[in-house]
Order: structure tokens, then sequence, then C-alpha cells
């Protein structure tokens, strides 16, 4: 018995010090935390806070300072577990916990719960300034309720490893063809390779550019763009022969630096002392297409209030003139930045703290009316692209088709990453491939993307299949195999093509075309490589009217065997189906679904079904009405191949059919 109690007393002893210990710990930690944050090191802070959490997960007020550190970082829907967790351990009534898990909530776009969270808040103050902050959030928390109620036919994706580290990457830019991508990044391997006091390393620009297999390694620009110091990306000109930077020089200035032919970026200098201030912060540039006019983002006075919207036309010495306000509408007493304009020249994106919102900063379009001379009423580009977080640096490729910017996303691959937004079809596309058509010409003229003396190169003349008149302006591509475009340009008034492609790659690709009115051309082209030969191929095409009846075959919609989920690589030729339904409304479709001739029959058939389902639930997806669609499988029926070995693809192919016009 006495060596029971004996055994009992030093086990009791041993808690009693493991707990003096893990509290002593824990007090160190937490007063390691003080330290950091006034030092205003946040990051450091927010880890030695989180390492206390571990001692003692049931400290209210560590858990309050750990929510509130969240959502002051970019992390913020991290935030709402902690203050949660904070309140229901009965935190101090000093302690403004409504408030930030109204704010909590809202950024995990709880909205009605954050609502009820504000109007609490709302009811303990009398300050009318924060008073007035409160209620511009309750706006917001509806405004995010009607969004998400009816969320825009988008689809957002990563970029993936090539772009995108565990370090922050953003304010992307991209040349109008979608061909060259400019970003910042705070990865190792800077110019200068110095950090800062939160251990970042100081902000380097990047680029990478995009083959038929995506975009590759990006890689740093160096000296002379980038330095020892902050370097940022804030635009790029339409042919991507300019890029625009922010420099930290006290203020923050915006610069231009050149490329030259033999792909070397100039030194930056000044874009001028009429957009660079002295005692202000210039931010955010962007070029129209005709390169007369820079768009810019400054605090300066003379404005509505924050930063604004500023414009400056070039002179005829080349140099940029006194800048003006946007003004109304555009311009609020609250925050604007991140212009971009648009290839069609009167569609200006931006970012706003304020306007129809749901959070931050949101995303918004005006358009520019020649006649009135007027902006119209800036217009939120909706849900899943804005968020209750801020949202940035947004930016379109010159056929419009895409648009690309930084976020923070569960599933990202660490901090800020940057991501490709695949963008609702566009009634004025064939005006932008026309634009960008007008770019490539001039481009190209001067400094040709390929060896001449091993390139490929195909000529003909686009036509009516009927008439055998010439078709002009429509868009001849070079397709590879997963649908990707390696060259385009648009037929001659008298329909002549002539498309040039580099033989990088061998192999089989797609020779395909597109003109309103007519259905899709496909045809396969076999590319050899062979140095120092220059191929030429004739291949007149002819295109079919869409007239009721006729039958066109999608060649890359692609399912695996057995499967009915559509392959990425499917993806391009449903974007040209899309543009085609936009660019045609009254016509309606049949979407014809096929099989290999493996498997039973019926069995076939329900798999052809639920695959012309897939594609039409696609479409749908991405704002085509369902009433302009029928889907019908037809099993291994009409199979092109019939089984042929090494072809199952084409046999599961996809075709649709004019059944209304």
């Amino acid at each position: 018995m006495k060596k029971l109690c004996f055994f009992i007393i030093c086990l009791s002893y041993s808690l009693l010090v493991s707990i003096s210990v893990r509290a002593q710990g824990e007090k160190k930690i937490i007063k390691e935390a003080e330290a950091a944050l006034a030092q205003k090191d946040k990051k450091k802070a927010l880890e030695l806070y989180l390492n206390a959490l571990e001692i003692n997960p049931n400290k209210a007020d560590v858990n309050y300072k750990v929510g509130i550190l969240y959502l002051e970082s970019d992390f913020k829907f991290k935030a709402l577990s902690y203050l949660e967790k904070a309140s229901a351990l009965g935190l101090s009534s000093d302690y403004p916990i409504t408030k930030y898990l109204g704010i909590a909530n809202q950024f995990n776009h709880n909205f009605e719960k954050a609502i009820e969270n504000y109007q609490n808040y709302r009811g303990a103050i009398t300050d009318k300034e924060e008073i007035k902050k409160v209620d511009r959030r309750i706006y917001e928390c509806r405004n995010g309720i009607e969004f998400i109620a009816n969320p825009v036919p988008v689809k957002i994706d990563n970029l993936g490893p090539a772009i995108n580290t565990l370090f922050p990457e953003y304010a992307p830019v991209i040349s109008a063809d979608d061909s060259i991508l400019i970003f910042t990044s705070r990865r190792p391997g800077s110019t200068g390779g110095i950090t800062d006091q939160s251990g970042m390393y100081f902000e380097d620009l990047y680029v990478s550019k995009k083959t038929h297999e995506g975009w590759v390694k990006p890689q740093n620009l160096g000296f002379p763009v980038n330095t020892t110091s902050h370097e940022a990306s804030v635009g790029i000109s339409p042919d991507g022969n300019q890029l625009f930077i922010y420099k930290d020089n006290g203020n923050g200035d915006i610069y231009v630096c050149s490329i030259s032919e033999d792909n070397k970026w100039s030194k930056p200098v000044s874009v001028g002392s009429e957009v660079n201030s002295v005692k202000y912060f210039e931010n955010g540039a962007c070029l129209s297409f005709d390169g007369k006019k820079l768009f810019f983002a400054s605090n300066r006075e003379g404005g509505a209030g924050g930063n604004d919207i500023w414009v400056t036309q070039k002179q005829d010495n080349g140099s940029w003139g006194k800048p003006s306000n946007l003004g109304l509408p555009i311009n609020t007493e609250a925050d604007e930045e991140s212009p971009f304009m648009d290839l069609d020249g009167k569609t200006l994106y931006f970012s706003s703290r304020s306007h129809k919102g749901m959070g931050g900063f949101d995303i918004f379009k005006s358009v520019f009316n020649e006649e009135s001379q007027k902006w119209s009423v800036p217009e939120n580009l909706g849900y899943p692209i804005n968020s209750a977080d801020n949202d940035l640096y947004f930016i379109l490729s010159g056929d419009g088709r895409h648009g690309y910017y930084a976020s923070v996303k569960e599933g990202g691959y660490g901090d800020k990453d940057i991501y490709r937004i695949s963008m609702p079809p566009r009634s004025d596309y064939q005006d932008l491939q026309a634009r960008l058509q007008t770019i490539r010409e001039k481009k190209y003229s001067s400094n040709p993307p390929f060896d001449k003396a091993n390139s490929y190169i195909i000529s003909g003349k686009v036509l009516d299949s009927s008439s055998t008149k010439s078709i002009s302006n429509a868009l001849v591509q070079v397709k590879d195999n997963k649908g990707n475009v390696i060259n385009e340009i648009f037929s001659k008034p008298d329909g002549e093509y002539y498309i040039k492609i580099s033989i990088d790659t061998p192999g089989a690709y797609v020779l395909s075309a597109y003109a309103k009115g007519y259905g899709p051309f496909l045809k396969d082209i076999e590319i050899h490589k062979e140095k120092n030969t220059t191929h030429i191929q004739v291949a007149d095409i002819k295109l079919k009217k869409l007239d009721l009846g006729e039958r066109f075959v999608l060649r890359n919609i692609y399912f695996d065997f057995d499967k009915s989920e559509l392959k990425p690589e499917s993806k391009s030729d449903l974007e040209n189906l899309i543009i085609l339904l936009n660019d045609n409304p009254s016509i309606k479709i049949e979407i014809g679904g096929y099989t290999d001739s493996k498997g039973e029959k019926e069995y076939n058939r329900n798999l052809s079904q639920k695959r012309a389902e897939a594609v039409l639930n696609y479409l749908v997806s991405r704002g085509i009405s369902k009433k302009r669609l029928i889907a019908k499988g037809y099993g291994e029926s009409s199979s092109i191949t019939k089984g042929q070995v090494n072809q199952e693809e084409i046999s599961r192919r996809t075709e649709f059919v004019i059944i209304d016009k």
C-alpha cells in the first residue's frame, strides 16, 4: 500500500512538473509572438501563436489573435475557425469579436451569417464612420448572395507547377496573342537574393512562353530589368514588345522597357514626369491597342479619393501628355486599381473597393461610348471570377477567350497562384481576331517566329463548297493532336491564306477553318522534320454552309474507352463550337455521340448517349441555351472506323447536325 501511495505521489508530481514546464513554454512562446508583432513581423507572430495553441488549444485570446492575423494575411479563409473557438471559449467583451466573425464569415461566403454578425456589432456601436463601414459590408454580403445564386459560366484553372510554386506568384501580364506571360514572384533565385524581415524574397519579374505543350518553365528576366530592389509587372503592350513595370524607388513609379531583335529587354526608363509624380504612387498600367493611350492608377491629388484611374495621351514627340482623371462613374471615393484595356479599344477592366462588390476589391468592366464620350456604369464580372476577398490584376487574351489573375485558393501550390479563366463567349470574336492578325503581321514582318530554313508552309484558298466563291476573313488554324493551336491566320479578301509553322515536333496535325455562316472544316496533315528544308503544301479549304441536315464532325472531342467523361484536350474544339453557336444564334443542333465496336450494342448505345449529353452539358455550362441542343447516342452505328486498330478515338467521336435555323 505504501508503494502504491508513493507511486501516485511521484506520478502526480511528474504531471505537475510537466504542466508547469508546458505553461512556462507557452508563456515564453506568447511573449516571443508579441515581440514579433511589435517588430511588425506578422508572419513570425502567427507561427508562434500557432505553436502556443499546440500546447494549449483552449486559450481564447490566442485563438482570437490567430484569427485576426489570418484576416490580415492572404489566407483570410483560415481565420473563421479560430475566431469561432475564441467566441465559444468566452472571449472577453473587450474584444470586438462579432465584427471579426462577420468579416471571417464574409470571406468564407457565409453571407447570411456574416450579416447577422454585422447587425449585432452595428447595434453596439455609435461611431458614424464605423457604422458606414459596417453598412457597406452588409451591402457587399447581400450582393454576394445575389452573385452566387447567379454564377457566370466560366471555368477557372490553376496554371500548374510550371508557373506556380510554394512562393507568391501574381500580377500576370500577357501579350494579346496569348503567347508571352510575364509575372511577379517572390521565389528563391531572385536577382539580389535579398529577403525582407518576414523572410520573403524581394519581387522579381519572370517570363514564360507558350508552346503547343503549354507554358514552359519561367525564366528570371534578370538584369537590367530586375535589380536588387523590388520590381513588379504592371502591363504589356498588345504586341508584347513593351513591358511596363513598377519600381519601388520611395514613392513607386512606372517604368517601361522594350525588347530587341535578339530577344533581350532594355534597361527600364521612366514613362515621364507627367505620369510619375514626386509625392504620390503610380502603379498598374496598360496600353491601348493603337498605343496612343496609357491608363494607370495613382493616388495623386485631383482624384475622386484614394487610388483613381487616369489616362494620358501620347504626344507627337513620343512623350506622354498631362493625364486626366477618368472621373465618374469609374472612380469613387474608395480605391480603383489594376486598369486593363480590352483589345476592342473601348472596354476597360479594373478593380474597385466600391461599386456593386461582394467584398474587398472586385473586378469590374466599363464600356466607353464614342458618341456620348461617356463611360458606362461599371458592371461586376460576377461570381466565381470575383469573391469576397481582393480580386486584382485581371487581364484578358486578345481574343477574349481567356482571363488571367492571381488568387489564394484552397488546393493551390502555396501562396498566391496565377489562374486562367475560360471566359464566356463574345459576339465580337471575329473583330478581335482581325485585330490580332494586324498585330501578328506587324510583329512577324520584322521578327519571324520560326526558322525559315526549317519551316512548313500551308497555303491555298478558302472557298464556298457549293459556289466555289472565295471566303474572306475565315479563321484558319493548325492544331496538334491535343487540339492546341500552333498557328492561325485569317484569309484575305480573295480567300487566300498562307500559314507558317516551325518544324520542332514532327507528326500528325490538323488543318481547321471556320467562317461565320459555315460549319467547321478539318483536314489531317503530316509534318516531317528535315533540316534546312522548307516544305510547302497547297490545300484549298471548302466550307459547307450551315444548312438544314448538314452534318459536321468534331474531331478533337475525345473519350477514353468505356468512359463518358470529356478528355481535357476536347475543350478546344468545343470552344470553337460555342463561338459558332453564338455567331449563329438562330440555329439548333443535334449532338450525336458514337462509340467504337467493342462491347454489346445496347451498352454502346447507352454509353454514346451519355457522351452526347456530356457535350451538351458543357455547352450549357458555357452559356448556350439548352433549348437549342438535343443529345442523341448512336452507339457504334455509322462509325467511321468500324473498330480499326489504333483509331479507336475517332470511332468514339462526336458530330453535330443542323436541325433548325
